[in-house]
């Protein structure tokens, strides 16, 4: 049996003004033949926060409708200097894991080092190092915005990682349960 399994994964880079989203497709364990399907940034013309949030709800809800990614990647927010901006971005990560449960697609959360470390070698690096090697292993347009960029990175991240790894969206407990009697106490 083979464990490489062919995928298409959304990589999200969070941001209430500029939301990047990047959908890949390919095969785990062969990170070379991984192809972009779409990548851009979905930016909300509502002003106050909660209307910024339904805006991205109802994109999401409809671009993962249309597009049917087996799984969601979303970069982890870290903490910085401003709190407040960090329970906006708790929020939004909210409404990305309820628009992926609510449409049965698993979510998966990377944080900006993993992101950085599988993309550069280094945990550190800098967006411009991290855009930079997308754009080059992508062949992509110089031009392109760094939040759309990050969230390639955040779905090519999940290709890296995750060699031989089969993904099953429809796995659960009951299948677990049935392979495994022993393991029952």
């Amino acid at each position: 049996m083979s464990l490489i399994k062919h995928i298409t994964v959304l990589g999200v880079d969070p941001g209430t003004k500029h939301l990047g989203y990047c959908l890949m497709k390919g095969y785990l364990g062969k990170f070379q033949q991984v192809q972009i399907l779409d990548i851009n940034v979905f930016n909300s013309r509502k002003t106050t926060h909660e209307e910024k949030l339904k805006d991205i709800f109802d994109f999401f809800s409809n671009y993962i409708k249309a597009k049917k990614p087996d799984i969601v990647v979303i970069e982890n927010a870290f903490l910085g200097k401003n709190v407040q901006t960090m329970l906006k971005l708790g929020r939004l990560q909210g409404i990305l894991f309820a628009v992926g449960h609510y449409l049965k697609i698993p979510i998966l959360t990377l944080t900006p080092g993993e992101i950085k470390q599988s993309v550069t070698g280094k945990g550190n690096a800098s967006k411009q190092q991290v855009s930079f090697m997308i754009k080059q292993f992508f062949q992509l347009n110089d031009k392109l915005k760094t939040d759309a960029t990050d969230a390639a990175a955040v779905a090519f991240t999940y290709f890296i990682k995750t060699k031989k790894i089969i993904h099953s969206p429809t796995s659960n407990w009951k299948k677990f349960i049935e392979q495994n009697p022993d393991r029952i106490l």
